[in-house]
């Protein structure tokens, strides 16, 4: 750190020129090193980062008519924009989402696209809670599927009537091949927390075959038994 003497042709410098840095303080004008920030990146972050890398090194070492393929699919899965327009996507970009929605692990065996279909939602869903016991559900179609994914989230407004809409859901767990019925109560506390007695929480429910799209969710609720 310097200090300087403003003379008659400057009275004041404030601010930063080159890599350094003018101020005033405590009745004097400072001359200091400009600083550079360096944001370092999260744990998160870099795990993020390494999944990209990993996920375009697989890319990269498919074959010509594997990525091929992955382009013509990506054909049949449209996004919608916010105006409510289709807005397709490329190869890579189908890709990357098959793999970051359904984990890194399958990274690893995934060479061709997956069918553009959905699976077949989950329906007919049976949600019961009980403070002293299991939080169960069951569902149809299920069991003995190889290579389905469950995946369920849950919802704690923390009320005692249920809503038509819950806007916040949290992410409880996914199994292949999960028990039926299935009995997460454990999981649920570890979420969401013990919720009390009478209280009215939500679960939704999406499957997921590993050469198909994923399902819609299917959502029902439960009172809270004691």
């Amino acid at each position: 750190m310097a200090i300087f003497t403003p003379g008659p042709l400057v009275a004041h410098i404030s601010g930063n020129l080159g890599g350094l840095n003018f101020s005033r303080g405590r009745g004097a004008s400072v001359i200091r090193k400009r600083l550079t920030r360096v944001k370092r990146a999260t744990k998160a972050q870099l795990a993020q980062r390494a999944l990209i890398q990993a996920i375009r090194s697989k890319w990269e070492a498919l074959t010509d008519l594997q990525r091929r393929a992955w382009d013509a699919a990506a054909k049949s899965y449209p996004l919608t924009t916010r105006l409510g327009t289709p807005k397709y996507i490329s190869g890579w970009q189908l890709f990357s989402h098959v793999v970051t929605s359904r984990g890194q692990t399958i990274l690893w065996i995934l060479t061709d696209p997956p069918l553009m279909r959905l699976t077949e939602q989950p329906y007919d869903l049976s949600f019961t809670a009980q403070l002293s016991g299991h939080f169960t559900l069951s569902w149809d179609p299920h069991g003995g599927v190889i290579y389905c994914r469950d995946i369920l989230y849950g919802a704690r407004p923390l009320r005692t009537t249920p809503l038509k809409r819950y806007p916040v859901w949290t992410y409880i767990t996914d199994s292949y091949e999960s028990n039926h019925p299935w009995d997460f109560e454990n999981l649920w506390y570890a979420a969401l927390g013990v919720p009390a007695a009478g209280e009215v929480i939500a679960v939704k429910l999406a499957r997921w075959y590993e050469n198909q799209l994923r399902s819609h969710f299917t959502q029902t609720t439960a009172t809270v038994i004691p």
